[in-house]
Parts: structure tokens; sequence; C-alpha cells
């Protein structure tokens, strides 16, 4: 009778804190999204298990109409709950499995075991197979109470060939808190088939089980999401990384195309265009502004800008550079496509390079071309000069252009558009680059963009 009144007591706090996970597990559904509604129901079945566990022990005996309704009810609910909370359970079991074959024809084995274990019970009211309730209100087991009894061993064998089944995919956290579910109930079934009492030792069983299938639950879901938190930080460092490596390439790009000589140079055309052509010095100077003020704007404004705005950039360095070569500079432009955005001092680079490298060393120079096409699924921008050329295999000792600044350019169209630079060249035939630019978000004409 102690023994009754210590699992009664285990009964009544269980219960209570069934309640109040089922409360919390609800409350928190968006942070814990996996089998809610299986997790809230495993805890109020089994808070209403203990409710009429305990209804059935402290009303047994008594002859007011109250507990002449309790009683009965109380014990076809003990032998009728455990089976729904077991299908509860393998739902919430499947949710977290694999939904192979195998998986499938063993719930349906689960639920078919249950439901006949269910509608048995029901029949028991009528013909006391399992239990009856006496003249005097009290409970007693029934000439067949062993085949419940052996019904029950035959689910949980369902659900332990289930966790088995999935226990690599589970992982070893998962695994532990579904196996208490077999562990506790199981004992407490044997127990309870073996020895008569008055408190369902089964019922305190699952309450354990349950409660602990949910702290394990919860505890390794904040792991979980401590170590996407973890992730997330660290994929924003990367970001953080990777704009402060874009920022610096862009400074280190910015400068290297501000170059003394080309300043030199174009001071001094400047100079004497102002004693002979004060209209062409006129010019010159507003040429010479606008290709500071791209370099500068590379440094503060937005890394990709439209492919108009980048060509006008060009457009005033070739007619600095046209007052030193004069007629030995021949530009032409076919600009079949402009309604795009590109990286800011993606191309000038490489026609800096075709100028100074290419035409600069040929005698008499040469021809600059520049093209744009839109070719369906990407823009193609095309840099081709009929200069001296150089060796591909040995690009750095053909011609002592400085291939870093290509370098550069290369790695900001790959960086901040998925663009692609393509170099071919011959030894005195000359050089064309190949620019690709795919068609997507950063590089779609952006509202109120200049071109």
């Amino acid at each position: 009778m102690n023994a009754d009144y210590l699992f009664a007591t285990l009964e009544l706090w269980g219960g209570i804190f069934c309640v109040v996970g089922a409360i919390f597990r609800f409350m928190m559904r968006k942070v814990y999204r996996v089998a809610t509604f299986e997790m809230v129901s495993m805890l109020l079945l089994s808070a209403l298990m203990m409710v009429s566990d305990l209804c059935s022990f402290f009303f047994r005996g008594q002859m007011s109409t109250l507990a002449l309704f309790l009683v009965p009810i109380g014990n076809l609910l003990m032998f009728f709950l455990p089976y729904l909370d077991l299908m509860f359970y393998g739902s919430y079991l499947w949710k977290h499995s694999t939904k192979d074959y195998n998986n499938r024809m063993i719930i349906n084995v689960l639920f078919g075991i249950c439901a006949c274990a269910m509608v048995l019970t029901i029949v028991s009211i009528f013909n006391n197979m399992y239990f009856y309730v006496d003249a005097w209100n009290y409970y007693h087991r029934g000439p067949y109470f062993w085949v419940s009894q052996m019904i029950g061993v035959a689910a949980f064998v369902a659900v332990f060939i289930m966790i088995m089944y999935n226990r690599k995919h589970l992982g070893p956290v998962k695994f532990l808190a579904f196996t208490t579910y077999i562990i506790f109930p199981f004992i407490m079934h044997i127990t309870q088939a073996l020895v008569f009492t008055l408190i369902s030792r089964l019922n305190v069983g699952i309450e354990i089980s349950v409660l602990l299938i949910l702290m394990i639950m919860m505890l390794e879901q904040n792991r979980t999401m401590d170590r996407q938190q973890n992730e997330i930080s660290e994929q924003k460092e990367e970001l953080l990384r990777r704009e402060r490596a874009i920022n610096e390439m862009q400074i280190r790009l910015v400068i290297s195309q501000i170059q003394p000589h080309f300043l030199y140079n174009a001071l001094n055309a400047i100079y004497y265009l102002c004693e002979k052509d004060s209209a062409k010095a006129q010019e010159a100077i507003n040429n010479f502004s606008d290709y500071l003020r791209g370099n500068m704007d590379a440094l503060s404004g937005d890394s990709m800008i439209p492919v108009g705005k980048e060509l006008q950039h060009i457009r005033s360095y070739l007619a600095l550079e046209k007052m030193r070569f004069d007629d030995d500079l021949y530009i032409e432009y076919d600009i079949g496509a402009k309604d795009f955005m590109v990286p800011a001092l993606s191309l000038q680079p490489i026609v800096e390079n075709a100028v100074k490298h290419g035409l600069g060393k040929q005698i008499g120079g040469g021809t600059l071309k520049i093209f744009t096409y839109d070719r369906g699924n990407h823009y193609e921008i095309i840099i081709m000069d009929n200069g001296v050329g150089f060796d591909p295999m040995h690009p750095k000792h053909a011609d002592g252009r400085s291939h870093v600044g290509v370098e550069n350019v290369r790695k900001r169209l790959e960086t901040l558009c998925d663009g692609q630079l393509e170099m071919e060249s011959a030894p005195g035939i000359g050089t064309r680059a190949i620019v690709s630019i795919p068609k997507n978000e950063r590089t779609a004409m952006r509202e109120g963009t200049w071109n």
C-alpha cells in the first residue's frame, strides 16, 4: 500500500509536469517545429492517464454517484489511452525517420496493433475480458487480462524494430531519447503483468519516458540551433572578410590606375595645348577631370555601375591618350548592348594595357576596338587591338606589360558578378580580351541608374 501511495504521488507530479511541458512546447512551436502536435498530444494524454489512474485509486470502494462513474471510466481509460499515446509516439518517431517502404510498413503494423487493442478494450466493457468493477466499486482483472498485456508487448516490439531500423538516421542523442520510451514502459509493463497493483506502473513508465523525450529533444534542438547560429556568425564574418578584401582590391586597383607617368604625360600635353589651342586644352582638362573623377568614384561609389558609365570613363582615358598618340591610335566602338551593370574599373585597365603595351610598342600604332553584345544568357564585351601581342605561355616575358591589374579585374569580375575574363593573344598579331557578364540580379540595370 505504501508503494501505491508513492506511485500515486509520482503520477500526480508527473501529470502536472506533463501539462506544463505541453503548454511550453505549444508556446515554443515556432522554435521547435518538428512534430509539435504529436509531442503535445503525448504529454496531454500522459497527464490524462495520470488523472484517470488517480481517480480509480482514490475513489475505489466508494458508493457515491461520482465514484461509481469515475472508477469504471478511469479503468477503461487506463487500458485505452496507452495505445492512443503509443500511436502518437509512433507518429512522432515517423516525423524523425526516413520515409521509406520499410518504415511505412512498420508504422502501419504499429497502428494496426494499437487500433485492435483499443477495440478490444471497448469490447471488454461488455464481456469483462480485460477487467471489471464489482458491486462494491472495486477493480478486478478479467480472465483475459494477459491478452491485453501480450498485445502491449507486441506494440513495444514494433516500436523497438522501428527505432533500431532508424538508429543511424536518428543519431546517438535522438536514438537515446526514443529508446527511453521502450525501456521504462516495457519494464513497468512486465512488472504490472506479474504483480497486481492498485496504481498502474505502466503509466508511470510512460510519464517518465515522455518527459525524458521532451527534455532530450529540446536539448538536442538547442544544440542544433547553437550550431546554426555559429554557422550564421561564421558566414557573416566570411562575408565581412570578403567585403574587406573587395574594398582593398578596389583601392589597389584605383591606385594602380593613377600612375605617375600617365599623369605627367597628360599634364604636359595640356600645358602645351594651353599655348597652342586653348579650346583643345579646355577639352583635355575636362577629359582629365572626368578620368580622375571616375577613379575616385570607384572608391566611394557602388561596386557595380552601368556599362555606359564605365565606357564613358574609358572615353575620357582614350581622349587623353589620343593627345599623345594622335593618328597612331585609332578607336572603334560597336555598342550592341548597354542595359547592364559591370564592376567599376573592370574594363578600363584592359583598355589601358592594350594602349600602353599593345599599340604603344608597335611602330605606327594601330586600332583599338571595343564591342558589346547580348548573347542571350549573358553579355559579352570584347576589347581587341592589333598591336604587338604576347605569348600567352610566357606573358611576363613577352612584352613587359603588367598583368597584376588584369588579374585584379578577373578577381573582381568573379567576386562581384560571377563574370569571367579570357585573354587571347599572339605575337605580331594582337590581343583580344573577352569579358562575360552573366544575366542575374547583380548585373541587371537598377531603377534610377544613369547609363
